[in-house]
């Protein structure tokens, strides 16, 4: 492993370990091609996060390691180039996607809000 890797890897695990004491960042994992922040500024805990390649029938396995509540986020690295949906799951039992995120190479963020949650709460 070169330096610059061991220096970026010690400062990611200093990060976790400090954020999750002050319930901020979670990170899942760190060798991917892009990465989806998943920002909770919602009053609303979110149970469940799942990827989904673009018009596949069956969602992935829950990425969360644990709930997000209000005002923490989630990290998620490892993210193989591709076209995705995102599923979140809060607990009002409401399921909001977010459909065709282009993850190649790129960073991407998404800020769910309770603005966001009522919309997929009141759509069929």
């Amino acid at each position: 492993m070169s330096r610059a890797r061991t220096t970026t890897v010690l400062a990611l695990a200093v990060a976790l370990v400090a954020a999750t004491q002050l319930g901020g960042c979670i990170i899942v994992d760190d060798d991917g091609d892009s990465t989806l922040t998943i920002v909770n500024r919602s009053s609303y805990t979110l149970f469940e996060v799942h990827l989904a390649d673009v018009g596949q029938v069956d969602w992935g396995p829950n990425l969360l390691p644990h709930d997000l509540r209000p005002n923490e986020e989630l990290v998620i690295t490892d993210i193989q180039c591709g076209t995705y949906d995102v599923l979140v799951h809060d607990e009002t039992r409401v399921d909001c996607v977010l459909e065709n995120l282009d993850l190649c190479f790129d960073d991407e963020e998404w800020v769910i809000t309770n603005s966001i949650l009522d919309r997929c709460a009141s759509s069929p």
